[in-house]
């Protein structure tokens, strides 16, 4: 049974049948090389099937896919683009056969993309270092000065790659698949240039590799453990913020708001979520949940914060805004629901639904709890005058009838 749409797996194919093209062309056309290179292959070969398997702690620490990404990178400074080519297979192998072991339900489909994702970044950043070399062969420290803008191709080729690929199978805009995150970008980054310090320092004392390592490692387990406190703000099933940012986002955005910058709050909960999961499981779900986080994601307001409230309830914090400005947002939220159907496995959409509450502080609440009160409140209306509404808390004749269309004015 698929897992993925068929454009995912095409897309895989072809960038694996490109990929292998490169690696044939370059390998019929590949020199005699001497001893040394043929040692350096050894060498980095070996590193890069430790560094991409993962499987080796050393001092507390794993060697994962951050690391990796260094050795990956200074792998191209340091060996000819086809013996690079060769170290990829090698490891991209030893990770299926692993895979294959702990009967992974797709082995293949991953590795394969990773390595011809590496094997095309490669090839172009490869071109780019040797022609960027030459041009500033005269230059003082040209070949160091090539490096840089060879890190930023790599990188870009890679990220360009991996975005179209998520965007494809997660059935989202490219601008919110997560791969153009800031903070991902800068710590790939940081590994890649740390991967062409150890590329230049092994081209002038190999020994130096072994004195890079360990600081190379506590690199990573810092950039990691800085993922993992922004991840304590994030919901793992729909990249929104979680409860806990939203609370402490509230009670900032209370206390700075007034009569003349008022904070309003949408409240917003999926019709029919339970209903989905027991007929279509919770993979149906999942998607369903996916189309209401991005649909909430999706407004441009500056200082504008979605999160997930948990379970099937989403929220968005407008700062600035007034109650009628919001109950328009929340309309173009509960709209973007509607018209964005699931695929369901025969191929079918499945149509979504979500009922949305909108409430203000401070004329509708004096304090945070009172705001939330309000906004469920007005979920609460809309999803027992119908579903599928927006309501606004109050009542009907406090509400000026030309600051909004009509189908948005509901009592509670």
């Amino acid at each position: 049974m698929s897992k993925h749409p068929i454009a995912t797996y095409l897309f895989v194919w072809s960038c694996d049948l490109i990929a292998l093209t490169v690696v044939l062309l370059s390998l019929f056309s590949m020199p005699h090389y001497s001893s040394e290179t043929w040692i350096d292959f050894a060498i980095w070969a070996t590193i890069m099937c430790v560094a991409r398997l993962g499987v080796i702690p050393l001092f507390g620490l794993n060697i994962n896919a951050g690391v990796a990404t260094a050795f990956e990178f200074a792998a191209i400074l340091v060996l000819p683009f086809p013996l690079y080519c060769l170290t990829i297979l090698m490891s991209s192998l030893i990770i299926v056969l692993k895979r294959v072991y702990e009967k992974h339900p797709e082995p293949f489909l991953g590795p394969d993309f990773n390595a011809a994702n590496l094997i095309l970044s490669a090839m172009v950043a490869s071109q780019t270092y040797v022609f960027l070399e030459g041009m500033l062969s005269g230059a003082v420290f040209g070949p160091t000065l090539a490096v840089l803008p060879t890190a930023l191709v790599y990188e870009g080729v890679q990220v360009v790659l991996l975005t179209i690929l998520l965007s494809i199978d997660q059935q989202m805009p490219w601008r919110k698949v997560g791969s153009l995150d800031a903070d991902a970008l800068i710590n790939d980054g940081i590994m890649v240039i740390a991967g062409a310090i150890i590329g230049r320092i092994y081209h002038v004392e190999p020994e130096l590799l072994l004195l890079m390592l360990l600081p190379l490692l506590f690199l990573h387990k810092t950039l990691e453990r800085m993922n993992k406190a922004k991840l304590a703000y994030i919901d793992g099933k729909t990249g929104l913020f979680n409860y806990r940012h939203l609370d402490e986002q509230l009670n900032e955005l209370v206390s700075k708001a007034s009569s003349n910058q008022p904070l309003s709050l949408i409240f917003g909960d999926m019709d029919h979520l339970r209903d989905i999961n027991n007929t279509y499981g919770h993979p149906t779900g999942d998607k369903a949940l996916l189309v209401v986080a991005n649909s909430f994601a999706s407004t441009t307001r500056s200082g504008a914060v979605a999160a997930r409230f948990g379970g099937e309830e989403f929220v968005l914090l407008l700062p600035g805004t007034s109650k009628f400005r919001a109950a328009e947002i929340a309309e173009q939220v509960r709209s973007t629901v509607e018209q964005t159907a699931v695929t369901l496995e025969n191929g079918e959409p499945l149509n979504l639904t979500i009922s949305l509450g909108v409430a203000s502080y401070p004329d509708d609440a004096h304090s945070v709890e009172e705001l939330v009160k309000a906004a469920d409140e007005a979920v609460y209306a809309a999803k027992h005058t119908g579903r599928n509404k927006v309501c606004i808390y109050g009542r009907r004749d406090n509400m000026p009838e030309t600051d909004i269309p009509d189908p948005l004015l509901q009592q509670p």
